[in-house]
């Protein structure tokens, strides 16, 4: 699991939360560009594919902003799995620099199985964005 946030964040920082340091949270979610969200995924599936107990077979998991990072790191071809508990911003296109753009480029490359699960009460992630997702 990859600190999202470690090019703003004091190195002994290992983890924020909206609920402790919500300015932090959110001024580091549309800093950070798109391109270096993908980055780190990318970083984080080399070194598992080169970590001596991988079969080569990927998967990826998140919860709420880790949901949707999970589910743009589904676009690398060599993950296989794919599970996103509420992945905010999808629908919005609030992730990262430019923040009112929806990013769906590379929605099409997702060759692995993917599960979307989403709480009916979740107020972050509307019934109309569930369906545009």
């Amino acid at each position: 699991m990859p600190e999202i946030y470690h090019e703003f964040l004091p190195r002994e920082w290992r983890f924020i939360t909206t609920k402790t340091e919500p300015r932090a949270a959110t001024s580091s979610k549309i800093t950070k560009t798109l391109a270096s969200y993908d980055d780190d995924a990318r970083a984080a599936l080399t070194f598992l594919k080169s970590h001596p107990n991988c079969t080569g077979k990927l998967g990826v998991a998140g919860f709420c902003i880790g949901g949707h990072l999970a589910f743009r790191a589904a676009m690398n071809p060599e993950v296989r799995a794919t599970a996103c508990w509420y992945p905010t911003d999808i629908h919005e296109g609030s992730l990262g620099q430019g923040k009112h753009e929806i990013r769906w480029r590379g929605v099409g490359d997702i060759a692995g199985e993917m599960v979307m699960i989403f709480g009916r009460q979740d107020p972050h992630i509307p019934q109309e964005g569930r369906q545009l997702i």
